[in-house]
């Protein structure tokens, strides 16, 4: 499904996404859905990066717990 919209772009980037998709071969629609899928997939994966840094700050502390457990019982591997 498609929906139509109006938005601004300043006319500079305009110019270069038009340049652009023709290089290309795509036509200016084409070439704004692709960049627009591409920041969704980018902003994702920036969230995504957000959230494992977080839940790996949160185990940090009992992993360096068990690791102290461990080594205690078995002495530090050279």
């Amino acid at each position: 499904m498609t929906k139509t919209i109006s938005v601004k772009i300043h006319e500079g980037d305009l110019l270069e996404a038009e340049r652009s998709a023709k290089r290309r071969g795509m036509s200016r629609n084409a070439y704004i859905n692709h960049a627009l899928k591409l920041m969704n997939r980018v902003d994702a994966r920036n969230k995504l990066k957000g959230e494992l840094v977080a839940e790996s700050a949160l185990v940090r502390k009992d992993s360096m717990s068990v690791l102290a457990d461990f080594e205690a019982l078995y002495g530090e591997e050279p």
